[in-house]
């Protein structure tokens, strides 16, 4: 049988409303200065687990085919919740790292509570990647990376409506960052 939706509080709709308007101002396109100008950080207790403390990154990311990560054109463009849960105070603006917090793995009905708060509508055709999945990433950065969770809304290229991409999405193969958008060690 399945679960039934989370009852998600007005206040968790409104900050979901404001950071689609925030990623409403421009794209993402997997560099700081257009994740500073249009993406929504959010940093807040755990609606499930009240000891840990929450931080939402939600974006609207283009350019994951056309510079190589993904294979497939159908992933070009998608809304992008990332979440992740920490064990230690938090800070606007500042690493949870640089401040010493530590970061534990999402809570999945902490995932299911902020999933329902974002995509009330979509859902059903969310793609979850758990963290660490990157393969641009180093071993390291896997490493620290591994707890967080990202939900992606795939948006049709043409109507940019929400809808499920078919096919491969990517190999887990390396790319060289700021010089080619061609893969390397297939």
């Amino acid at each position: 049988m399945p679960r039934a939706k989370p009852s998600i509080l007005d206040g968790d709709h409104a900050i979901a409303v404001r950071a689609r308007t925030k990623a409403l101002t421009g794209w993402y396109i997997g560099d700081l200065p257009s994740l500073f100008a249009h993406g929504f950080s959010y940093d807040t207790k755990g609606r499930t687990e009240r000891e840990l403390n929450i931080r939402l990154l939600f974006t609207r990311d283009k350019m994951h085919h056309s510079v190589g990560w993904w294979r497939n054109a159908d992933f070009e463009y998608c809304w992008h919740l990332s979440i992740s849960a920490w064990a230690g105070e938090l800070e606007p603006g500042r690493s949870p790292r640089d401040m010493g917090a530590e970061s534990e793995d999402v809570p999945e009905d902490e995932e299911r509570y902020w999933t329902f708060a974002f995509f009330p509508n979509d859902y059903d055709k969310l793609w979850h990647e758990p963290g660490g999945t990157d393969p641009r990433l180093t071993p390291e950065e896997k490493m620290r990376h591994r707890h967080f969770v990202h939900l992606r809304l795939f948006l049709h290229p043409i109507t940019m409506q929400p809808f499920i991409p078919e096919g491969e999405v990517y190999h887990l193969t390396r790319w060289i960052p700021g010089l080619t958008p061609d893969k390397v060690d297939r």
